[in-house]
């Protein structure tokens, strides 16, 4: 925006606070409105190119964190069940010593 439309834009936005402009005034302010937007968008691009680049790299990264931790979870499950059949079987096998040590003690009791 050159030097003397950013001093009408200054001038039209004041007159705008103070009183209300004529429409072709309004028509004019719009217009300057509008080309500040567009160098604005212009000169923005690389930025929200930039940031649309990391939002989508962070997706990416939150999506394959995602599958981890659906991994993990199922490691979780699949170990608390091989823990449980482990604490199973430690129990089966000191029942059974049990037995047999209680078997044991009974015959050489028996047998003084």
């Amino acid at each position: 925006m050159r030097k003397q439309q950013r001093e009408r834009f200054q001038a039209l936005r004041s007159r705008e606070l103070r009183e209300p402009l004529t429409e072709t005034e309004q028509q004019e302010l719009d217009t300057l409105i509008r080309v500040i937007e567009e160098e604005e968008a212009v000169y923005l691009r690389p930025a929200n190119e930039r940031i649309r680049e990391e939002t989508r790299h962070i997706e990416e990264q939150n999506a394959a964190i995602r599958n981890l931790l659906a991994r993990e979870q199922k490691l979780t499950l699949h170990l608390q069940q091989v823990l449980e059949e482990a604490t199973r079987e430690r129990e089966a096998i000191k029942t059974e010593l049990t037995q047999i040590l209680n078997s044991q003690h009974m015959t050489s009791g028996a047998g003084k």
